[in-house]
């Protein structure tokens, strides 16, 4: 009986640690991805002060308006995505 609650405590144990692992990774995961969003919107900006936004930086030519409506850091257009 105790050898099975010994047993039953350290699977929960072993549960919460995971947990608590798995929300970590999520929490790194969000943080890189809210990082790499910043830094992608930085670059617009940049590309605005350059007169280069809208500009596609593969061929040259313009993005499409709505393309950038739904994708404002985008920096190709659809043909060299």
């Amino acid at each position: 009986s105790t050898l099975s609650s010994s047993s039953a405590a350290s699977d929960v144990y072993r549960r919460q640690r995971m947990d608590a692992m798995l929300n970590q990774q999520m929490a790194l995961e969000l943080r890189r991805r809210r990082e790499n969003q910043l830094l992608r919107i930085n670059n617009a900006f940049k590309r605005m002060d350059q007169g280069r936004y809208g500009k596609c930086g593969k061929c040259g030519n313009p993005i499409d308006e709505a393309r950038l409506e739904v994708f404002p850091d985008v920096v190709t257009c659809v043909a060299c995505a």
